[in-house]
Protein backbone atom coordinates (compact mmCIF):
# COMPACT_ATOMS: atom_id res chain seq x y z
CA UNK A 1 0.00 0.00 0.00
CA UNK A 2 1.25 3.43 -1.19
CA UNK A 3 1.18 6.01 2.07
CA UNK A 4 1.95 9.67 1.58
CA UNK A 5 4.10 10.41 4.12
CA UNK A 6 3.91 13.96 4.30
CA UNK A 7 0.01 14.01 4.27
CA UNK A 8 -0.06 11.58 6.83
CA UNK A 9 2.14 12.97 9.07
CA UNK A 10 0.25 16.22 9.04
CA UNK A 11 -2.57 14.16 9.63
CA UNK A 12 -1.48 12.30 12.69
CA UNK A 13 0.28 15.69 14.54
CA UNK A 14 -3.15 17.69 13.38
CA UNK A 15 -4.96 14.35 15.02
CA UNK A 16 -2.50 14.57 18.17
CA UNK A 17 -2.78 18.36 18.55
CA UNK A 18 -6.37 18.16 19.02
CA UNK A 19 -5.67 15.42 21.58
CA UNK A 20 -3.58 18.59 23.38
CA UNK A 21 -0.58 15.70 23.62
CA UNK A 22 3.15 16.40 22.86
CA UNK A 23 4.93 14.93 20.41
CA UNK A 24 7.28 13.52 23.44
CA UNK A 25 4.71 11.72 24.81
CA UNK A 26 3.02 10.46 21.80
CA UNK A 27 6.63 9.07 20.96
CA UNK A 28 6.83 7.19 24.09
CA UNK A 29 3.70 5.68 24.43
CA UNK A 30 4.65 3.95 20.89
CA UNK A 31 8.30 3.14 21.76
CA UNK A 32 10.72 5.36 20.19
CA UNK A 33 12.59 8.45 20.63
CA UNK A 34 10.77 12.00 19.84
CA UNK A 35 13.56 13.20 17.18
CA UNK A 36 12.50 9.39 15.31
CA UNK A 37 8.78 10.25 16.09
CA UNK A 38 8.87 13.90 14.41
CA UNK A 39 10.44 12.77 11.27
CA UNK A 40 7.14 10.78 10.55
CA UNK A 41 4.81 13.60 11.64
CA UNK A 42 7.22 15.69 9.27
CA UNK A 43 6.84 13.23 6.60
CA UNK A 44 11.06 12.34 6.45
CA UNK A 45 10.23 8.54 7.38
CA UNK A 46 8.30 5.96 5.44
CA UNK A 47 5.02 5.51 7.18
CA UNK A 48 3.97 1.70 7.70
CA UNK A 49 0.86 0.47 8.53
CA UNK A 50 1.87 -0.47 11.60
CA UNK A 51 3.33 2.51 12.54
CA UNK A 52 -0.29 3.84 12.05
CA UNK A 53 -2.05 1.61 13.69
CA UNK A 54 0.17 2.22 16.75
CA UNK A 55 -0.04 6.36 16.86
CA UNK A 56 -4.12 5.30 15.69
CA UNK A 57 -4.39 3.72 19.48
CA UNK A 58 -2.07 5.92 21.40
CA UNK A 59 -5.13 8.80 19.31
CA UNK A 60 -8.15 6.85 19.96
CA UNK A 61 -8.93 7.09 16.18
CA UNK A 62 -9.23 5.27 13.42
CA UNK A 63 -6.46 4.60 11.45
CA UNK A 64 -8.02 4.81 8.09
CA UNK A 65 -8.74 8.73 9.62
CA UNK A 66 -5.36 9.59 10.29
CA UNK A 67 -4.46 8.01 6.68
CA UNK A 68 -7.31 9.90 4.68
CA UNK A 69 -8.90 12.17 6.51
CA UNK A 70 -7.30 15.82 8.10
CA UNK A 71 -9.28 16.94 10.85
CA UNK A 72 -9.28 20.65 9.52
CA UNK A 73 -10.50 19.56 6.34
CA UNK A 74 -13.22 17.46 7.85
CA UNK A 75 -14.26 20.33 11.01
CA UNK A 76 -14.55 23.16 7.97
CA UNK A 77 -16.55 20.53 5.80
CA UNK A 78 -19.09 20.37 8.88
CA UNK A 79 -19.02 24.45 9.36
CA UNK A 80 -19.65 24.59 5.43
CA UNK A 81 -22.16 22.59 4.96
CA UNK A 82 -25.76 22.21 5.93
CA UNK A 83 -25.48 19.23 7.88
CA UNK A 84 -25.70 19.69 11.69
CA UNK A 85 -23.67 17.60 14.35
CA UNK A 86 -25.67 16.62 17.44
CA UNK A 87 -24.27 15.84 20.63
CA UNK A 88 -25.83 12.56 20.64
CA UNK A 89 -24.15 11.74 17.25
CA UNK A 90 -27.31 12.33 14.63
CA UNK A 91 -27.33 14.61 11.89
CA UNK A 92 -30.57 16.57 10.27
CA UNK A 93 -30.11 17.42 6.65
CA UNK A 94 -32.44 20.25 4.84
CA UNK A 95 -34.40 17.33 3.03
CA UNK A 96 -35.07 13.44 2.88
CA UNK A 97 -32.99 13.08 -0.58
CA UNK A 98 -30.36 14.52 1.41
CA UNK A 99 -30.72 12.69 4.29
CA UNK A 100 -30.61 9.19 2.48
CA UNK A 101 -28.28 9.93 0.47
CA UNK A 102 -26.26 10.96 4.08
CA UNK A 103 -27.07 7.62 5.00
CA UNK A 104 -25.88 5.37 2.30
CA UNK A 105 -22.68 7.18 1.83
CA UNK A 106 -21.76 6.19 6.01
CA UNK A 107 -23.14 2.92 5.03
CA UNK A 108 -20.21 2.89 2.53
CA UNK A 109 -17.69 4.31 4.38
CA UNK A 110 -18.51 1.56 7.05
CA UNK A 111 -18.04 -1.02 4.51
CA UNK A 112 -14.63 0.81 2.95
CA UNK A 113 -13.31 0.88 7.27
CA UNK A 114 -14.15 -3.04 7.23
CA UNK A 115 -12.65 -3.90 4.41
CA UNK A 116 -9.36 -1.71 4.79
CA UNK A 117 -9.27 -3.06 8.40
CA UNK A 118 -9.44 -6.90 6.69
CA UNK A 119 -6.85 -6.00 4.44
CA UNK A 120 -4.49 -4.12 7.32
CA UNK A 121 -4.56 -7.22 8.93
CA UNK A 122 -3.95 -9.41 6.13
CA UNK A 123 -0.97 -7.22 5.95
CA UNK A 124 0.22 -7.98 9.06
CA UNK A 125 -0.01 -11.57 8.88
CA UNK A 126 2.49 -11.76 5.44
Amino acid sequence: MDLNNVTIGRNIARYRKMKEMKASDLAERIGMKEATYTKYERGESNITIDFVKKVAQVLEVDPIALMTISPSHLLKNISNSSIAIQENSTFQTVNQQQTETMLQLMQQLSLLNERLLNLLENVKEV
